[in-house]
């Protein structure tokens, strides 16, 4: 049958070699930050809802917080829309595991100073021992609209370093 490509739970057919070199990436001590490319309607959102479904199901997974962020359908219009968001995001993700810092990043989503908040947020489930899985669908639309400055994707690149934030950003070619 017909089904749409947004489709969350549409079925991942053919696919299993890619997805098990996906779930290898995060089982490894140190995984790497990794960029799906491919053609419109060649099964980017499936892919990444399927590895989201996954993780969630691994218990033994080293991912405590998985975010997946639609950017195609909820493209930020600046910076601080980017980062209040991803705030936002991360925070409804932590709620049942710390609530107190969920609060505390969701107080982000409306801060002057989101990154800074985003930047001791990741700081301190660092500490914790928390660790987060942030995939971006969509992310050729962030890049293409050109509403986002080189500010914000050198921030990014910092949060990048930290050693409990993953990054998946899946674009078209």
């Amino acid at each position: 049958g017909f089904f749409s490509i947004h489709d969350p739970k549409a079925p991942l057919i053919g696919r299993s070699a890619i997805m098990q070199r996906l779930m290898n990436n995060f089982e490894k001590k140190n995984p790497s930050h990794l960029s799906i490319r491919g053609p419109r309607f060649s099964g980017k959102t499936v892919l990444l809802n399927a590895l989201v479904k996954n993780m969630r199901r691994d218990k033994s997974s080293q991912f405590q917080v998985i975010v997946y962020w639609d950017l195609g359908n909820q493209t930020p219009v600046s910076d601080e829309d980017f980062l209040q968001t991803m705030c936002k995001k991360i925070s409804e993700e932590l709620c049942p595991i710390n609530k107190e810092w969920s609060g505390y990043l969701l107080e982000g989503h409306t801060s002057e100073d989101p990154f800074n908040d985003l930047k001791e947020g990741i700081e301190f489930l660092e500490s914790e021992k928390i660790n987060i899985l942030m995939l971006w669908d969509g992310f050729e639309k962030v890049l293409r609209d050109n509403k986002t400055t080189r500010n914000l994707w050198d921030n990014l690149r910092g949060l990048a370093d930290s050693p409990n934030i993953r990054f998946i950003a899946a674009s078209r070619d």
